[in-house]
This record gives C-alpha cells, sequence and structure tokens, in this order.
C-alpha cells in the first residue's frame, strides 16, 4: 500500500479519503507528473480554452496538487462526459493519455500511485517526443512548453479587458463579448460589493470578488492551510497582485 498522501491543495488528505474519488464515476481523473515537459501548456489549453476562469463552465475543472512518495503530482478533475475533448487536447499539446497511474517499484514492491481505477488516467509526452531524445533535446521541449503556457495566458489575459477597480473582477465591455450573461451578473453584484467587508469564515476584509461569493475572501475561497495566520495570507495576495 502506498504511502499516506501529505496534501491536496486545500484538503489534507489520508490515503483512503484520497482515493475514495475515483468512487465518483461521473468524474474523469488525469494524473500528471510535475515537471513533465508538456504538462503547463496541456494543463493550462484545457482549462482555459474549454473551462475559462470566471464562466460557470469553470467550476467543472478541479485541479489538485498532491505529494506522493516525495515528488509532486498534479491532478485535472473534469466530468467524464469530457473524455474525448480531454485527449483531443492532449494531442494538440503533444502529449498523450494512456490508461492506468504511475507506478512505482523498489524493493521487490510494485507501489501504483493512490487515486485508482477505471476512470483515472495518466498523461505523458507522445510515443515520438523529443523528450525522449536526451537531456539537450528535452530542455528543448520544455523552452517550447513555458512559451505555449505563456501564449495561452497572454490570450486569456487579452480577453479579460480592464480589472475593475471595486470588486477586483473582469466586467467591462471587452469580456462582456465573449461572456455577456457572466459579465451581466458581475456587473449587478458590484453594485453592492464592498471590499471593506469582513469574510465570513476568517473576519478579514474579503478586498475583492472571489468565486464563493461577495461574503468570502479569495484566500478561504481556495482553502488555503488555515494554520496559516489570515494577516499573511491576506499580505501575500495583496503582494502578487501588485506584480
Amino acid at each position: 500500500m502506498s504511502k499516506e498522501i501529505d496534501s491536496i491543495e486545500g484538503l489534507p488528505l489520508d490515503h483512503q479519503s484520497f482515493i475514495s474519488m475515483s468512487k465518483d464515476k461521473d468524474k474523469l481523473f488525469i494524473v500528471c507528473m510535475t515537471g513533465c515537459p508538456g504538462i503547463r501548456s496541456f494543463i493550462m489549453s484545457l482549462e482555459y480554452s474549454h473551462f475559462p476562469p470566471g464562466t460557470p463552465m469553470n467550476d467543472l475543472f478541479q485541479y489538485y496538487l498532491s505529494k506522493w512518495e516525495e515528488m509532486q503530482w498534479e491532478i485535472v478533475q473534469v466530468p467524464i462526459k469530457y473524455k474525448d475533448l480531454v485527449w483531443k487536447v492532449a494531442e494538440e499539446n503533444r502529449m498523450r493519455i494512456v490508461d492506468g497511474v504511475p507506478q512505482l517499484i523498489g524493493g521487490g514492491e510494485q507501489k501504483p500511485f493512490p487515486l485508482t481505477g477505471d476512470n483515472v488516467f495518466t498523461v505523458e509526452n507522445e510515443r515520438n517526443s523529443k523528450v525522449y531524445e536526451g537531456r539537450t533535446a528535452s530542455q528543448e521541449v520544455m523552452k517550447e512548453d513555458i512559451k505555449r503556457a505563456k501564449s495561452i495566458m497572454d490570450a486569456h489575459m487579452s480577453a479579460l479587458g480592464l480589472m475593475c477597480s471595486k470588486c477586483g473582477c473582469f466586467h467591462d465591455d471587452t469580456y462582456a463579448e465573449k461572456h455577456p450573461d457572466v459579465v451581466k451578473q458581475l456587473r449587478e453584484i458590484c453594485k453592492t460589493f464592498d471590499p471593506e467587508q469582513p469574510c465570513l469564515l476568517c473576519g478579514y476584509p474579503v478586498e475583492r470578488l472571489s468565486m464563493g461569493g461577495p461574503e468570502i475572501c479569495c484566500w478561504c475561497d481556495i482553502g488555503q492551510d488555515p494554520k496559516v495566520p489570515p494577516d499573511e495570507r491576506h499580505a501575500y495576495y495583496r503582494k502578487i497582485q501588485s506584480r
């Protein structure tokens, strides 16, 4: 049996809690090894092109970070009905989806990744990828991956328009052209939004609108480690927003 999972982003989970996720047969899980060339652009292309942030579709896209056997892994979860789409996006990004999960072999033991099931798959580089041609070629693939990921983010940001100085969301005419219904809802919320309103969970000012609504701050909304004091979380959030 594999060692306990140290954590999944936002939720400390033990082994049994982790594997129970795969029992939901309406969900598709894709396991990715962090740092693998191509992973970055695959995940970003899937989310930003098909489950874009700031839209109801993004609620269907779940992303987890997991530490297993001293290595970091990424798990993408979407409804099983989007299976063909996931395979298509992987192919477009020069990756491929394979049956099963990663296996670690050593000391006469074979340890499968804890999340297993018929609806759990692994993404890896396509068979003829340059990543298999040696260190230099692999580094080139990684550079291309980073470049593609940046272009995906740049395209997404350019489509958002300007961030609202009051609620921190995107609901100007630029974004309205692409997501009119979402922008209509955001504009209504923005009218009464108070950035100084105390978060219902941590008590600190919400500062900006989160996916959890106008009464929950962004850090509580994404489930940050409760051991980290709220003032530190909010200070860090303000820092990265000012970059």
